[in-house]
């Protein structure tokens, strides 16, 4: 993955689509390829999900974050809630020259012997078929995964369509060989 914008400028946009009252799925996937899931309903941030910790505890963790690339996907958003603060809170706490100390995040050891990469692939393929799941069903089956083989088979048990299976499949094997 190239080196994203600068986080400053990824809470900016996030910023951006609060104050439009915006409703959908950002997603942020970092310079180190972690994604972060923040969910908008009317321009307030209902739902933080980042580095296998959700609503405050994801915020803390968001605060290391360097830099990545932000996508937005307007709609409709899952039932899933974290108890945060009002959105220009959040927002203040996110921006690098917000107030309040920072708190480093401990960094996850895993079984898995996937690279970064894969798993960052694996996930964005996986959410175009199944859209913001693919963050919990990948953090469920990506963990232990001895191989990319394994996980794909593992991924694939997760989509309903064998014709959909096929098509994640090709599109994982077709960026990695990229």
């Amino acid at each position: 993955m190239s080196q994203g914008i600068p986080f400053a400028q990824l809470v900016g946009e996030l910023r951006q689509l609060c104050q439009a009252q915006s409703t959908g799925m950002a997603f942020i996937t970092t310079d180190d390829h972690k994604l972060a899931q923040v969910s908008l309903e009317n321009g307030n941030i209902v739902y933080l999900f980042f580095n296998k910790q959700r609503g405050k505890d994801a915020l803390q963790a968001l605060r290391q974050v360097h830099g990545g690339h932000l996508r937005f996907t307007p709609g409709t958003i899952p039932s899933f809630r974290s108890e945060l603060p009002p959105a220009e809170q959040v927002l203040d706490f996110l921006h690098p020259q917000g107030v309040g100390s920072e708190i480093p995040a401990p960094q996850p050891t895993t079984a898995s012997a996937l690279t970064e990469q894969e798993k960052s692939i694996l996930q964005e393929e996986l959410t175009e078929f199944v859209g913001p799941m693919a963050v919990i069903v990948c953090q469920e089956h990506l963990q232990t995964a001895p191989d990319l083989h394994t996980a794909l088979d593992k991924l694939c048990l997760d989509l309903p369509d064998p014709k959909q299976a096929e098509q994640f499949k090709s599109n994982v094997l077709r960026r990695l060989k990229g």
